[in-house]
C-alpha cells in the first residue's frame, strides 16, 4: 500500500533526546532558532530551570513532542551542523 507513509528508522526516543542537552552545555541557545523556538520561549527556559543542561532538555523535550512523528536523528543533525556543533553530532550519534 503506497499510501501509508513509512515511519523514519532514525526516530529520536526521549532517552536519546536527554543525551544530547549534556553536550550542549551552554551552546544551547545557539539551537533556539533553527528549531523555531522564538526568544521569548528562549526566556522561559532560563526562567524556568537554574541549570544550562536543564534549559537543553526542555527545549529539546518540546522540540520533540511538536515534530510529531518526525523527530529523527536526521531532523536534528542538520540544526546541530547549521550551528557548528557538530561535537555534539559526533558524542551522542558517533561520527558524521
Amino acid at each position: 500500500d503506497s499510501g501509508r507513509e513509512e515511519i523514519p528508522k532514525d526516530i529520536l526516543s526521549q532517552d536519546q533526546i536527554q543525551l544530547v542537552a549534556p553536550p550542549l552545555g551552554e551552546d544551547w541557545k545557539r539551537l533556539g532558532a533553527p528549531l523555531n523556538f522564538p526568544d521569548h520561549d528562549m526566556s522561559y527556559f532560563e526562567t524556568e530551570n537554574d541549570e544550562q543542561v536543564a534549559c537543553a532538555q526542555k527545549m529539546l523535550t518540546i522540540w520533540h513532542e511538536n515534530e510529531g512523528d518526525r523527530p529523527t536523528a536526521g531532523t536534528l543533525k542538520i540544526p546541530l551542523k547549521e550551528v557548528g556543533l557538530t561535537e555534539v553530532i559526533d558524542a551522542v550519534f558517533g561520527s558524521t
